[in-house]
């Protein structure tokens, strides 16, 4: 087998129906900001969706590649720039083509309340799994409910995952909230 072939491919599918996926693998994130505009992470992935808090949106994960991603975390990003871009609105109504290999991001500012601090680092938001190649292990669903947001949210949904190998990967999915979602499909895979 050539190296390829080990290669894991994520694509990403938004869930209309969020309904049908509560039985399932589901990780629930609450994405909230304070009244400063800060966001705040008071809220454990939980392994169900939360009654109270409905999904805005609903991304099932799915590994279509040949081998197994292994160690794979989800990091929120903050979109900071695009190139070609003078401001972040812009990205809402001009086509950018190979829009991922122009953006430039940041981690966000935001408020731990379990730590009760502010960081300034990699912001995790759901546990560290793998998705395997056979039908009932490929795939995840992934709930996010927005809470409380007073300004638009600019963001990235960094993937990042090794192969079977060690070979490391990462791809990304925009994800744009204002009151609506705004989102563009997931990228190709780059190596990290």
């Amino acid at each position: 087998m050539t190296t390829h072939q080990y290669t894991p491919i994520l694509s990403a599918t938004i869930i209309v129906d969020t309904d049908s996926v509560k039985r399932n693998f589901v990780w629930h994130k609450i994405i909230e900001q304070n009244h400063d505009s800060t966001m705040i992470n008071n809220s454990s992935s939980s392994y169900h969706i939360d009654p109270d808090n409905t999904p805005n949106v609903v991304l099932e994960i799915k590994n279509l590649g040949f081998g197994p991603a292994i160690n794979l975390n989800t990091y929120l990003r903050k979109l900071v720039s695009v190139d070609g871009l003078n401001h972040l609105d812009e990205s809402l109504t001009k086509k950018v083509e190979d829009f991922y290999d122009k953006i430039h991001l940041g981690n966000y500012v935001y408020y731990d309340y379990e730590d009760e601090t502010e960081l300034n680092e990699d912001w995790q938001i759901f546990p560290t799994f793998n998705l395997g190649v056979s039908e009932g292990n490929n795939y995840i669903y992934l709930a996010f409910s927005f809470v409380n947001i007073n300004e638009p949210i600019y963001s990235i949904i960094e993937f990042n995952y090794e192969n079977i190998l060690g070979k490391r990967f990462k791809q990304y999915f925009r994800l744009y909230y204002d009151g609506h979602l705004l989102f563009l499909p997931i990228s190709k895979v780059y190596p990290l």
